[in-house]
């Protein structure tokens, strides 16, 4: 039995077609039906069922099981590849949210140039929010990630480095600007600024604000923090 085999009957199993799954793949059909039936006879079991009458083929519960494992097979080797093109590049893709990068990356850096390691990291800069799917998904390494609770994910390795809390920004004629502490309560009528949805911020703004019952009168959005401090 061919790995391509099992590449053919799980897509076959997803288009529920042989010509879909041919012209998918740029094979002729037979091409699929062989693989079908080497699998077949590699486990001595049916993997699906065809009705003729309407075109149309139904997977059977073993076929199913089949498909399940193959799909993990792929996976791994997907993640085989990575790996190997990884080592075969030689540096570390590193996210860095640009608010945590103008923070923290400075300090990171100077060890990172001390160990002689800092051509060897390529900065990757984006929300928290869009890292935290690229961790997963393993496009990158690290990140320094935002975020409003511990990070509890499968697969990945968190620390907390610093807490902070949230703040607000007003300009200094605002008559909240004359106040020591502010609660999100008495911002119920007030317009906001915000970073975009990419950004653990605007999901912090909404939390905030549901915790009063009220919804934050958000009026612009953006993703460059250097524009809100102008």
């Amino acid at each position: 039995m061919k790995l391509q085999d099992l590449v053919y009957f799980r897509k076959l199993a997803e288009l529920g077609s042989f010509t879909e799954t041919s012209n998918f793949f740029n094979v002729s059909q037979p091409t699929i039906s062989y693989a079908v039936k080497r699998i077949e006879e590699e486990f001595n079991v049916e993997v699906l069922v065809r009705d003729h009458k309407h075109h149309s083929i139904e997977i059977t519960k073993m076929g199913e099981v089949i498909v399940s494992h193959i799909a993990n097979i792929e996976k791994e080797l997907n993640d085989m590849s990575s790996d190997i093109e990884k080592l075969k590049v030689g540096y570390i893709k590193c996210g860095v949210p640009p608010i945590i990068g103008n923070s923290y990356f400075h300090k990171i850096s100077l060890n990172l140039i001390k160990n002689n390691l800092m051509d060897r990291v390529a900065i990757i800069n984006k929300g928290s929010k869009d890292l935290i799917n690229e961790l997963k998904d393993g496009n990158i390494e690290i990140g320094l990630i935002g975020s409003l609770k511990p990070i509890e994910e499968n697969n990945l390795i968190s620390k907390v480095i610093k807490k902070d809390s949230y703040k607000i920004i007003v300009s200094k004629n605002h008559p909240l600007s004359y106040l020591k502490e502010i609660s999100f309560k008495q911002l119920k009528n007030e317009q906001f600024i915000s970073l975009n949805d990419h950004f653990t911020h605007a999901q912090a703004l909404n939390q905030l604000c549901k915790k009063y019952h009220y919804t934050p009168d958000v009026i612009y959005k953006n993703g460059d923090l250097n524009l809100y401090k102008k």
